[in-house]
C-alpha cells in the first residue's frame, strides 16, 4: 500500500455507552438524563451522530438531556451496562460476541458502524510496512476497534498479525503523545487527530482501514442494552432506538460546518491549532464510505463478513461465531 498523506488532531476512540436513566426509581418511565459512557476520554467523528444530533434530538422529543461518561474500553462499557451505571452502549463487534461468549446478557438493538476508521500514524523515520516490523504499535485496549482493524492491516503487509508489538494506551491523544517522545513507532488514532497531526509535522499516516478489501462492508460498531431492559423496557428503548436512527440519518444529510460547530460545543471533542480542516476530512471520508448504519439494521452478511476477519486475526474464537445474527441482534427496533 502507498502512504496516504493525511492531516490529524486529537479525539480519542470510544465506543458509546448510554449510562444512566431509562427510568426512574418509582419506575414512572424516562428520568431525566441519559449518561453516554464510552472507552476514551475525547470522542473521534463518529460520535456526531450521537453528540450533537442525538442529544439534540432528545432534547426536542422527550425535554431531557444527554451526559458522557468514560470507560476504559469496550469490556468496561459492557461491565458497565451489566451493572447499570449504563443503559446502552456502542460496543466492537467483538466485544459483543466475546462477551456472549462468556454468558454476558447483553445483546445489540441497533447497528452503529459499517466500516473500520483509525488510520495508524507513525513516526517520520517509519516510512514503509517493512520498516514497521517488530516495532512498538499503540491502540486503545484489545477489544477496541483500533485493534480489530491495525491487526488485520499488519497482517495484511506483513503477513503475521504478530509481526509487531502492541501496547495498549486509552486516548488519542496520548498515543500520539507516545509517538512524538518515540516511545511507540506507531499508533492507531483516530481520523481528525491524525489529519492535525501530519499537517503539523510531527508524524505520517502509514495506511487506513478503509484501503483494504477486508476491512471494508462489515459490522465494526453496535448499540447494545441488557436482555433485560430490551424484554422489560420495550417502549423506553424503541423511544431511544428511533432518535439513534433518526441521527444517524441526519449525519449524512446535516450541514457539515453546522455539524461540527454543534459537536466543539462538547468539551470532550479536541480543537486543533490547524483550525477545522481535520474534522471537515474525517467527516467527509467517513460519509464517503457510509461509516453510519443508517437504517439501523445489521445485515447477516456484513457480520459474517467481520466475524471471519476476527477469527482470522485471533480476536474471537471459532467456538464463540455466532451462525445467526439473531443470536446477537434483535431488530424489533427497527
Amino acid at each position: 500500500m502507498h502512504r496516504r498523506q493525511f492531516i490529524a488532531g486529537v479525539g480519542a476512540t470510544g465506543g458509546i455507552a448510554l449510562s444512566g436513566c431509562i427510568g426512574n426509581e418509582d419506575g414512572s418511565g424516562l428520568a431525566d438524563t441519559y449518561q453516554i459512557g464510552v472507552n476514551g476520554p475525547t470522542a473521534p467523528v463518529w460520535e456526531f451522530a450521537a453528540f450533537p444530533l442525538f442529544d439534540e434530538q432528545v432534547q426536542e422529543e422527550q425535554d431531557m438531556k444527554v451526559e458522557r461518561t468514560a470507560f476504559q474500553g469496550f469490556s468496561d462499557v459492557v461491565a458497565g451496562t451489566v451493572s447499570e451505571e449504563a443503559d446502552f452502549c456502542y460496543i466492537s463487534l467483538q466485544a459483543l460476541i466475546n462477551s456472549r461468549a462468556e454468558g454476558v446478557p447483553i445483546k445489540a438493538f441497533l447497528g452503529n458502524g459499517n466500516e473500520y476508521v483509525f488510520p495508524l500514524l507513525t513516526t517520520d523515520e517509519i516510512e514503509t510496512w517493512d520498516d514497521l516490523e517488530g516495532e512498538t504499535v499503540g491502540i486503545q485496549d484489545t477489544s477496541a476497534v483500533s485493534y480489530a482493524s491495525t491487526v488485520a492491516m499488519v497482517n495484511e503487509e506483513l503477513g503475521d498479525p504478530e509481526a509487531v508489538e502492541y501496547s495498549s494506551m486509552a486516548g488519542t491523544e496520548n498515543r500520539i503523545a507516545a509517538i512524538e517522545s518515540g516511545e511507540m513507532a506507531a499508533a492507531a488514532v483516530t481520523a481528525s487527530s491524525a489529519f492535525a497531526a501530519e499537517e503539523e509535522g510531527y508524524a505520517s499516516i502509514l495506511a487506513f482501514p478503509w484501503e483494504y478489501e477486508v476491512t471494508n462492508n462489515q459490522t465494526a460498531l453496535v448499540w447494545a442494552t441488557t436482555e433485560d431492559k430490551i424484554e422489560n423496557q420495550t417502549e423506553e428503548v424503541q423511544e431511544v432506538a428511533d432518535l439513534l436512527v433518526a441521527a444517524q440519518k441526519e449525519v449524512y444529510e446535516a450541514d457539515a460546518g453546522e455539524l461540527i460547530d454543534g459537536a466543539q460545543e462538547y468539551d470532550f471533542y479536541p480543537t486543533f491549532d490547524v483550525g477545522d480542516g481535520p474534522w471537515e476530512e474525517s467527516l467527509d471520508l467517513a460519509r464517503e464510505y457510509e461509516l453510519w448504519a443508517e437504517d439501523g439494521d445489521i445485515a447477516q452478511e456484513e457480520m459474517d463478513r467481520a466475524q471471519d476477519l476476527l477469527l482470522e486475526t485471533g480476536l474471537i474464537e471459532e467456538e464463540s461465531r455466532v451462525d445467526d445474527v439473531d443470536e446477537i441482534f434483535t431488530d424489533e427496533f427497527l
